[in-house]
């Protein structure tokens, strides 16, 4: 695929009107998953499964809360509060720490940074609040804190392709017996997690 090797994972456990099926998704093995430094469109088409992030986009170019509980704006200051008693997928709660952290390592990624170039930083001001020192008070910029919230300490090296950071999205990426690549639901996000195939 445009001149990189194409790999299949695959997802466990899929159930489509009561039949077990295989379902895969391709990946490019010569790329990292990791989200602040895949490259590629197809590897970056993952984050969104293995990730959360405070805010994401609707089609009409809204935004709209996923890790968020609430947020105001005012005076250059964007205030974020996060909802209480979210983990990660090695159920270690996130706190507003983890928040300031993957920001400041997204704003310096080149996938990020333009898109976070009218927030120049972030506080941490209580266990589950962040303040974004922004560049106005126009609420469209909480369409632009969608970069994914990692773990802090678990970062991988570039050079490991098949690992990524700790996140708290739908999925949770492992290897099989065969070393291939599987996805597994994270039944601990946001309280339960229970996805429907069709």
């Amino acid at each position: 695929y445009d001149g990189h090797e194409l790999n299949q994972m695959y997802i466990d456990d899929v159930v489509v009107d009561s039949e077990s099926v295989k379902l895969s998704l391709p990946y490019i093995s010569s790329d990292a998953l990791d989200p602040l430094s895949c490259k590629t469109e197809i590897n970056r088409s993952l984050t969104p499964l293995l990730f959360d992030s405070l805010f994401g986009v609707d089609n009409n170019f809204k935004a709209f809360t996923i890790m968020a509980e609430s947020y105001k704006i005012s005076d250059g200051k964007l205030t974020v509060s996060i909802k209480n008693n979210l983990i990660f997928s090695d159920l270690g709660s996130v706190s507003a720490n983890d928040v300031v952290d993957s920001f400041e390592k997204a704003k310096k990624s080149d996938r990020y940074k333009n898109a976070l170039s009218h927030i120049s930083g972030a506080v941490s001001t209580g266990t589950y609040t962040v303040v974004f020192d922004v560049d106005s008070d126009n609420e469209d910029l909480c369409s632009l804190l969608t970069f994914p919230i990692i773990k802090i300490g678990s970062e991988v090296s570039s050079e490991n392709k098949t690992e990524v950071p700790i996140g708290c999205g739908r999925y949770i990426l492992s290897k099989d017996a065969n070393n291939m690549l599987y996805l597994t639901a994270n039944s601990n996000r946001h309280g339960g997690y229970e996805p429907v195939y069709k």
